[in-house]
């Protein structure tokens, strides 16, 4: 017969050994691929902005060519969803305080194409 208290520790080592493993899996894409964010050297801009369709198009600064060529620039459109958190130089904002040009320094992704969250700066 097992010990109630050996019951009870192996019930509990069980369900944290199950959060250890799932917890990373259910993590948001951050930056828009791959986990990263765009950083100062990224050159990640906002290209244009349709509120009215709820809808940003990031230019992305893709990485350097290993020979030497200036990296390509990307535009991605995404649809922001309405709940979506929105700063500006890092103040609460919504997507009409949003602006062709302005410098993105953090975006998060949750579904493929729609932003939860969208920091800018001037």
């Amino acid at each position: 017969m097992v010990c109630p208290v050996k019951h009870r520790l192996l019930q509990l080592s069980i369900i944290m050994l199950g959060l250890v493993l799932c917890v990373p899996a259910l993590a948001k894409k951050k930056g828009g691929g791959g986990g990263d964010k765009p950083d100062d050297s990224s050159g990640t801009t906002v290209s244009s902005v349709d509120a009215a369709s709820n809808k940003v198009t990031l230019s992305v600064q893709g990485p350097p060519s290993d020979d030497g060529k200036p990296a390509e620039k990307k535009d991605i459109v995404y649809t922001v969803e309405l709940g979506a958190t929105i700063k500006v130089n890092g103040n609460l904002a919504t997507l009409n305080d949003v602006h062709e040009g302005q410098k993105v320094t953090n975006y998060t992704e949750g579904d493929e194409g729609v932003l939860v969250e969208l920091d800018v700066e001037n």
